[in-house]
């Protein structure tokens, strides 16, 4: 049994320096394609403003065709970044925080979909504050919007506490079945 763990503790070193190579390898190419795309945009980017400086006065109405393509180089120099921000290594920050909070910013992302759905939602909060720590569960706005987009007609949906002393929320079904 050691043994196997032992051997599963390599290969798991194994695959994460495999992962940490490969991670790597796509920061390199992810760079080396932003830089590639930056420098021409960089480029046309200047030409455009020397050219509207230089010709606007003589042709107005070249002025609007010069601002759209200034508009798409902004747009693509936008793309760029945001690929590179996807690149970039992510800080998982764990904190504590209120599941009440959390339960209400997701009925409030759902509200304007199950308000179309003629869903009525409402939000069922503990008698006390609570935190305890448990395995990871199902994706919360996940499993209502699951729910809401699965039942039909006017129905009612609260997420609240068990009765339990645990206060464990849950999606609550009021409605007729």
């Amino acid at each position: 049994m050691e043994y196997k763990l032992s051997l599963l503790g390599e290969q798991m070193q194994g695959a994460r320096r495999d992962a940490d190579q490969m991670r790597t390898a796509v920061g390199t190419l992810v760079r080396g394609v932003a830089h590639e795309i930056k420098n021409p945009l960089n480029a046309i980017s200047l030409r455009l403003e020397t050219l509207r400086m230089r010709i606007t006065d003589e042709v107005p109405e070249a002025e609007s065709e010069i601002d759209l393509v200034s508009n798409e180089v902004q747009r693509l120099d936008r793309v760029v970044r945001t690929f590179l921000d996807l690149n970039k290594p992510m800080e998982l920050e764990i904190k504590e925080f209120d599941p009440g909070e959390l339960a209400a910013t997701v009925l409030e992302i759902i509200r304007p979909s199950a308000t179309q759905a003629n869903v009525k939602l409402e939000l069922v909060k503990p008698p006390r504050p609570f935190f305890r720590p448990r395995r990871p569960r199902p994706d919360r706005a996940g499993l209502a919007q699951h729910r809401q987009e699965r039942d039909s007609g006017s129905r009612q949906r609260g997420l609240g506490p068990h009765d339990r002393v645990d206060g464990e929320w849950k999606l609550r079904d009021c409605g007729d079945r």
